[in-house]
């Protein structure tokens, strides 16, 4: 072959012209059809269903289910607590003991206005000092522990009023339990008994004898009579047993700062000329004062509950009727004085139905209602 290193062979293909611009872009073609959907392939055969198992034999028949002890008790509860109610089990289940428990809200102001079958004699309570923490719920005590209406203890000695020809009780009863919601008298804002002479529902149910007045008035109404001044009393700061000392000035000898003293509404006149609830007699009490008192004589609602002779409003004061007397009749007693004015001469009294009398009658029996707190 010839050699031809060293040639050189001239280029006769010119310069490379310029790079000319790109087309435009073509139309897209037409898309294709899809192609058939290959064929599903058999379902295989199911086995078969296995063999069931033989039954069990059946267990021995056990004992019969029963019960055992069934008991309840109920828990007082305090007046704004939540009722509860529980029950446990307990023992075999032939003989399953079942025990129910409740929690009861207490109601003081219900269950212990409500005297029991036969008054209890709380003397004890009394004389050991927890009646106050009783009263008052304190020291351990529950309000009212076992204290209830017509329940009654001995003082140390009988009060009589002075100038009595009978010798009065050395025995007193609690006629209502409550607070100052219950008792709607001024100034209480605490626990309190309201007490009357007597000995449950009976004994002797009067501190005397004697009459309402010198004089057949009433035109000074309660407030000014006699009995309110001089045999009661105005409001005691030492205590007296000496003759001729005042109901207030005795209690306070045997309660001391225990006697309690309220703001009650009492009549203090009476309009000559104005008609009554009598026949044929005229004046009526016109007109009260708020006065602060111990013992006082009780008013025609608290003994019955309703006004009969009354003259007016002006001696029911913030009176309603004392719970021992709507539940048991022999506690009220009989032939005693009350303090609502009936004419202008007399006082409405019980003379074994209610009545009125003129103030110097002497054979009336005298039995306030006092207050007693912690």
């Amino acid at each position: 072959m010839a050699d031809y290193t060293g040639l050189i062979i001239p280029n006769i293909y010119g310069l490379q012209g310029e790079k000319g611009e790109q087309g435009e872009k073509g139309e897209k073609g037409e898309k294709g059809e899809q192609g058939e959907k290959g064929l599903q392939g058999e379902k295989g055969e199911q086995g078969e269903k296995g063999l069931q198992g033989e039954k069990g034999l059946q267990g021995e028949k056990g004992d019969a289910a029963g019960f055992g002890e069934i008991t309840a008790e109920a828990n007082r509860l305090d007046v704004s607590a939540k009722p509860t109610a529980s029950v446990s089990t307990s023992g075999d289940n032939t003989a399953k003991n079942i025990a129910f428990s409740f929690g009861i809200p207490s109601p003081i102001e219900f269950t212990h206005n409500i005297p029991r079958n036969v008054p209890k004699d709380i003397t004890e309570y009394y004389a050991d000092g927890s009646l106050w923490e009783r009263i008052d719920g304190t020291g351990g005590y529950r309000p009212f522990e076992d204290i209830y209406i017509g329940d009654f203890f001995k003082m140390s000695r009988a009060i009589t009023a002075p100038g009595s020809y009978e010798e009065g009780s050395d025995y007193v009863t609690i006629a209502g339990l409550g607070t100052s919601e219950i008792f709607p008298y001024y100034s209480i804002n605490y626990n309190c008994a309201v007490m009357v002479a007597g000995k449950g529902f009976g004994g002797v149910q009067h501190f005397g004898i004697g009459p309402m007045d010198v004089k057949d008035t009433a035109i000074y109404g309660y407030k000014g009579s006699r009995m309110n001044t001089v045999i009661i009393g105005a409001v005691a700061t030492e205590g007296n047993i000496d003759e001729g000392a005042s109901i207030n000035e005795q209690l306070y000898a045997e309660f001391g700062t225990h006697l309690k003293t309220t703001a009650e509404f009492i009549s203090i006149s009476v309009d000559k000329n104005k008609e009554n609830r009598t026949v044929h007699r005229y004046g009526m009490s016109s007109f009260n004062d708020n006065t602060y008192v111990q013992a006082i004589l009780m008013s025609e609602i608290e003994y019955y509950g309703s006004i009969v002779y009354s003259s007016s409003g002006y001696d029911t004061g913030t009176a309603f009727r004392l719970p021992l007397f709507f539940f048991n009749r022999s506690s009220m007693g009989k032939m005693l004085w009350l303090r609502d004015v009936a004419t202008d001469e007399a006082f409405c009294c019980n003379s074994y139905c209610a009545s009125y009398v003129e103030a110097t009658e002497p054979d009336l029996y005298i039995r306030p209602r006092f207050i007693l707190g912690a």
